[in-house]
């Protein structure tokens, strides 16, 4: 039903915008969907066929790291974080790290992959003080796994936890790496 108080104006911009959409989206199906659809489905099933052979080759490349670590009796750093957060399970570990130390200093947080903020959580448990510093602005690390999505929920969780735990944020507005001259140019 139209609606008499939508001034005439308004009903021509609604009119060019649908035309525009539609304009634009039978230009999407000329560019992306040429081909008929039995055409689709028989392309995707060998693009399907040729990834489960991708994965396979993958999966078989893994294997065989694994046993050549195995072999030789080495570990790498993936391998170390695992063991690390595994470690952190086990009591008397657990109260060795409370007994040595009170606090967990960990610098350029923005770069942590999902284990090693796990890892962060664990000690943090274990310690009386925890002071992270980072910026996801500077994040280089996702390559390696680090999520800045990841780094912002803790900073959000740290942000909106109860007045009594303690957390709090602190903005360091100024830089310390430089002279103020080369920061303000």
């Amino acid at each position: 039903k139209k609606d008499e108080t939508v001034s005439s104006y308004k009903r021509e911009c609604v009119t060019d915008i649908r035309s525009d959409v539609k304009e634009g989206i039978k230009k999407l199906k000329e560019k992306f969907f040429f081909e008929e659809f039995s055409e689709m489905v028989l392309h995707e099933q060998y693009a399907g066929k040729a990834l489960n052979t991708m994965f396979s080759l993958a999966n078989r490349y893994l294997e065989k790291i694994r046993e050549a670590k195995q072999e030789k009796n080495i570990i790498d750093f993936n391998d170390m974080e695992i063991q690390l957060e595994q470690l952190l399970e086990v009591e008397e570990v657990r109260k060795e790290i409370q007994t040595q130390y009170s606090h967990l200093f960990i610098d350029e947080f923005q770069d942590s992959s999902p284990i090693q903020v796990r890892i962060f959580e664990k000690l943090s448990q274990l310690v009386q003080k925890t002071y992270a510093v980072g910026d996801p602005k500077q994040a280089i690390y996702d390559f390696r796994g680090a999520d800045t999505a990841l780094t912002q929920s803790v900073i959000n969780a740290i942000a909106h936890a109860d007045e009594d735990s303690g957390n709090k944020i602190a903005y360091l507005k100024d830089s310390r790496r430089s002279v103020p001259e080369l920061v303000y140019m």
